[in-house]
């Protein structure tokens, strides 16, 4: 088969695909948003997210420090030094002190666990959670659990921030790399919209979403580390935790929040950064074909949850005119 064709079966099985998708979509019933936004990136929303995060990486560290520097100066006289040079405050003389217990961290941090085993060994769990997210967890920059279904307590519909740590650090969608977060017993608590599979299709307040798996994570020797984006080399399956947690969604019906991405080739997206669009339900799971060899992926429908704010929508024509005048 040559590339020519081959690249003409993929174009037709891709078309295909969205022809599918559309039609399942409008079977669940839809009505479209009309509020407009500006095409050209919202500055004040971006410096409002970047003075939030500054805020939230600055002030427990000074907040702590002034503590201490009070601390030391209210107990600088009452202090006095042990047999073995150590420096004990007044009000420790006496007592015999368990150190394990003294520094260990407060009851909210010690409950505050997550299911997966792989994250005392320093791994990425189920939810997609890494080393450097649960080491902010542990310094008590998230105040929110995420594996909570529904809204997060104070993150409104339409938050914006500029990264998808921040998105995790408000505790909306956990991971920073995968697109689900969940697991097969109670569902998926999460998912993020980054335009990872040209044939889903998404229509604002309902879309389509393709699962997870099916690609060799150890890349290639030309891309070694081209491990999210890397050609499917086997079928999808509902035996993965991640797509599992999607399936069970369906199933329960529980609600999924969902953030949309600057890299998502829709209308919906935002031109940067990434957007909470509030609550969705999966509506379907089922297995599809994907867009090589023949290769079948896990599919999702979501529809948006009633009574919520109107989702924006871009105005791509316009923005492409614009920017070719530039």
């Amino acid at each position: 088969m040559t590339a020519d064709l081959q690249e003409l079966d993929y174009e037709q099985q891709r078309l295909q695909n969205i022809r599918d998708n559309q039609a399942l979509l409008l079977s669940l019933g839809l009505s479209t948003p009309t509020k407009l936004i500006p095409s050209k990136p919202n500055t004040s929303l971006r410096k409002k997210a970047n003075l939030n995060a500054r805020r939230r990486t600055l002030e427990p560290s000074e907040e702590k420090q002034n503590r201490r520097r009070s601390y030391v100066s209210q107990n600088a006289d009452n202090d006095s030094v042990s047999d073995n040079g150590l420096r004990r405050s007044a009000r420790n003389q006496g007592r015999v002190l368990n150190y394990a217990r003294e520094n260990s961290p407060p009851a909210w941090k010690r409950t505050y666990k997550y299911e997966s085993d792989s994250d005392a060994a320093g791994g990425e769990s189920d939810d997609g959670m890494d080393g450097r997210q649960r080491n902010a967890k542990r310094m008590g920059v998230r105040t929110q659990n995420p594996k909570t279904f529904g809204h997060i307590s104070g993150v409104e519909v339409g938050r914006w921030w500029a990264s998808r740590m921040e998105a995790s650090t408000d505790a909306v969608h956990a991971p920073t790399v995968a697109g689900i977060s969940g697991n097969a017993t109670v569902g998926a608590y999460s998912v993020a919209l980054s335009g990872g599979y040209p044939d889903d299709v998404d229509l604002g307040e309902a879309f389509t979403y393709t699962g997870s798996g099916g690609r060799d994570l150890k890349g290639t020797k030309q891309n070694p580390k081209n491990l999210r984006t890397a050609p499917q080399t086997s079928d999808q399956t509902f035996e993965n935790s991640l797509n599992a947690a999607l399936k069970r969604s369906a199933e329960t019906k529980k609600p999924v929040r969902v953030i949309r991405g600057f890299k998502l080739q829709s209308p919906y997206a935002p031109t940067e950064g990434y957007r909470y669009d509030g609550l969705y339900t999966v509506e379907k799971a089922w297995m599809g074909t994907g867009l090589t060899n023949g290769l079948l992926v896990c599919r999702y429908a979501f529809k948006r949850v009633r009574g919520q704010d109107p989702l924006p929508v871009r105005d791509l024509e316009r923005e492409r005119m614009e920017m070719e005048e530039e």
